[in-house]
């Protein structure tokens, strides 16, 4: 209310009836958990404000018109939606996407995707199908938003911490390092996707991550611990590498890299190469991953170039000799990239001062 003569506000009434508010969510996938609602119009929909820019989480009705997506709603704020239409996994979505943006704030003090508040947008029971992929067993990123299929009769609907923190990994690379997706850009894209989806079900729910990506909805896509399980590469043009670059079937060599980096591991490696790695921990490995994609990959990185981009990073963050810096470069030769680790320095001039690490 503004006064006609003076100019003076003389009351202020809030007509938006909203507010965050903690609940509980029976989730599908990670049991209940404590999660941040809206209160609006008397009841609880799947929005908050609290954290950047906001999440969502919208049901598509199992059509392909986000225009037509509406809120999941609760009238206690207790999500025990488990019904026959699946509801109770909307809040597996919107618990993981939490989780997601806790873990890039309290780990490296980053504001959402952008590090400037990217609203983070969740849709469920969408018909992928009529979005003109071949069937409901997926989700995608597409540049603004999170979108999820039901599966089929093998597999429940695709919204598992994994699964969602891999799919938001996309956005965080499409605003960070920008990987073109085809080639072996696009394999390092879908691995980092695997590698922070993994990371943030650690983060979250510890007791009960593992290493496998998707296992949850009835039988796991792939395995960052042993991806010749899956029929998928552990050695850069090794067994299973796709020599036409299809990305996902190419991303585990990058994945198994950061396995290899958290919890060491030694073999020979599929073109002979014998090799040790140390584990340095998923944290640890983590910063350096996050370093490398966030700082330095350009964007039609291959390999090497993330071979050497690691060994940057972790030159960064532990020092130029650290034992961490050893077990990235040990672990890009365990994978087929690049040479183990030499505590020396190797030029091709002559200086008048020499030093090697020690």
């Amino acid at each position: 209310y503004i006064s006609a003569s003076t100019n003076k506000v003389l009351k202020v009434v809030d007509r938006i009836n909203n507010a965050d508010a903690q609940g509980t969510a029976v989730t599908r996938y990670s049991g209940n958990q404590t999660i941040t609602a809206d209160s609006y119009n008397g009841s609880y929909r799947l929005h908050e404000s609290g954290r950047g820019g906001g999440i969502a989480t919208y049901n598509m009705q199992l059509t392909g018109d986000y225009g037509s997506a509406v809120d999941f709603t609760d009238e206690d704020n207790y999500w025990n939606n488990v019904n026959a239409n699946q509801d109770e996994v909307a809040t597996d979505a919107h618990w993981a996407t939490e989780k997601y943006y806790d873990y890039l704030w309290t780990t490296f003090g980053r504001n959402s995707l952008d590090d400037n508040g990217f609203a983070l947008y969740n849709y469920v029971h969408a018909d992928l199908t009529a979005l003109g992929l071949t069937s409901n067993v997926n989700a995608f990123w597409d540049g603004q938003r999170m979108t999820f299929g039901d599966g089929n009769s093998t597999y429940s609907p695709l919204t598992t911490v994994d699964i969602t923190c891999h799919e938001i990994t996309h956005g965080l690379t499409e605003l960070t390092a920008g990987l073109v997706y085809a080639d072996e850009s696009g394999a390092l894209n879908e691995g980092f996707s695997d590698i922070f989806g993994t990371i943030v079900e650690f983060y979250a729910k510890p007791s009960t991550a593992n290493w496998m990506v998707g296992e949850d909805i009835g039988s796991a896509f792939r395995s960052l611990q042993d991806p010749n399980s899956y029929n998928d590469p552990d050695t850069y043009h090794g067994d299973y590498w796709d020599f036409n670059n299809e990305v996902h079937q190419n991303s585990t060599v990058m994945s198994y890299w950061f396995y290899l980096v958290s919890q060491g591991g030694s073999g020979t490696n599929d073109i002979g190469n014998s090799f040790t790695v140390n584990g340095i921990g998923i944290d640890n490995a983590a910063k350096i991953a996050y370093r490398t994609l966030v700082y330095y990959l350009p964007s039609n990185s291959t390999y090497n170039d993330a071979r050497f981009y690691s060994i940057i990073s972790a030159s960064d963050l532990f020092g130029a000799c650290s034992p961490e810096v050893e077990s990235v470069t040990d672990a890009m030769y365990a994978v087929g990239v690049g040479q183990p680790y030499l505590p020396s320095v190797i030029s091709d001039f002559s200086a008048s001062v020499t030093q090697t690490c020690q």
